[in-house]
């Protein structure tokens, strides 16, 4: 179910408000059977059959803002921003067994996981925009800000069965009331110039500054005959703070019949972090150039080809550093590790297109390759 309502206000001359109201209402339900087949060199070491049912209520108020104020011609001020509050529920049933190629079991596990949850969310962007003179140099600042605040709520009950060196098949049973709440705030300031050079060339300089302030609290209770006992192990609570400093250029070559964008970024985070409850700090810096390619080429009318290159980096959140495990599904624990490095990543994308008018002939072919490499501190 999806309900919206619009409206908007003209206050002159490029100068107005736009807001918007969205209520909506989303059930799903899953069912999913899986056979797999494990395989230890070329030989089937092992069966899984997996089967769960999984149910998920979400029920959402969206509200939007959109309004804009010309002082001249080339000159504005923008503002942008949007407010979520939202409530879900999901329910998981699964089955999960593992048995040896000779039909022996391995492993079993049955587990029953059921979450509510409310989330408060919204963004905001400021954007200032001025030409600083009329063959296009410009000058843009643009401020963002997000605001995620979740509150979860679940129980967990599962019994799984293992099988030990004594060839016996042990069972253990967990039943929990888990809880999760904390926020997240991400804010960025940015500031670029673009500058012409003739009718075909465009270089643009850019700074930013972004941050992301995080707090999260975990807290695991088991239920032993029917009173809850805090589970320090499972529990956990962290602050942490995210900084980057970006600083780049971008040039643009036009042609009549190519396009070509070259852009080199350097990038500097630092991770500050504080496991509260255990007095633990987590802390790293790292320093990455970012180039990227892209280019475009038209042959002739219906037919191009594209190409970009791109580098990326992705640095392991504080989730993925603590050493501290997560039990949601039993037979897969979670556990962090605090000496992840970062991610870099290459990739080239290629795409070739034809297009016949006339025979309405067309022909659409891409290739893509990544390359991950693990930066060493």
């Amino acid at each position: 179910i999806a309900l919206g309502v619009n409206a908007s206000r003209e206050l002159g001359e490029d100068r107005w408000i736009r807001t918007s109201y969205f209520l909506s209402s989303l059930d799903n339900t899953q069912d999913r059977d899986v056979q797999r087949q494990q395989l230890l060199g070329s030989e089937v070491s092992s069966l899984l059959d997996q089967t769960s049912n999984q149910t998920t209520d979400n029920f959402t108020h969206r509200v939007n803002l959109n309004a804009q104020y010309a002082f001249s011609d080339g000159h504005d001020l923008r503002l942008r921003g949007n407010l979520n509050a939202s409530s879900s529920a999901l329910s998981n049933l699964e089955l999960q067994e593992t048995r040896s190629t000779a039909g022996v079991i391995l492993n079993t596990a049955a587990t029953d996981y059921s979450v509510d949850g409310n989330d408060l969310a919204g963004s905001a962007r400021l954007t200032w925009r001025k030409r600083l003179s009329k063959n296009g140099r410009s000058v843009v600042a643009e401020a963002r800000v997000n605001l995620d605040d979740p509150d979860m709520s679940g129980n967990l009950a599962s019994t799984t069965g293992y099988r030990d060196r004594g060839d016996v098949l042990t069972y253990d049973e967990i039943v929990q009331e888990q809880s999760r709440f904390g926020h997240t705030l991400t804010h960025s300031q940015r500031l670029s110039l673009t500058q012409p050079f003739g009718s075909s060339r465009v270089l643009e300089v850019f700074g930013e500054r972004r941050a992301i302030d995080e707090d999260l609290t975990k807290s695991v209770y088991d239920l032993v005959g029917g009173t809850s006992v805090l589970n320090d192990l499972l529990s956990s609570e962290f602050e942490r703070t995210y900084t980057y400093l970006q600083g780049g250029m971008r040039f643009n070559l036009n042609t009549e019949d190519s396009w070509l964008v070259l852009g080199l970024q350097v990038q500097n985070s630092d991770l500050d972090g504080n496991i509260v409850d255990r007095g633990e700090r987590i802390s790293s810096g790292y320093t990455h150039v970012l180039p990227s390619v892209n280019y475009r080429i038209q042959f002739e009318p219906g037919r191009n080809l594209n190409f970009r290159y791109r580098t990326s980096t992705r640095e392991p959140s504080m989730t993925e550093l603590q050493p501290f495990s997560d039990n949601s599904n039993p037979i897969n624990v979670y556990t962090g590790n605090p000496d992840l490095t970062p991610e870099y990543t290459h990739t080239v994308n290629a795409e070739y297109r034809f297009y016949d008018q006339f025979s309405f002939v067309n022909v659409y072919t891409s290739a893509r390759a990544s390359y991950l490499s693990l930066i060493h501190i």
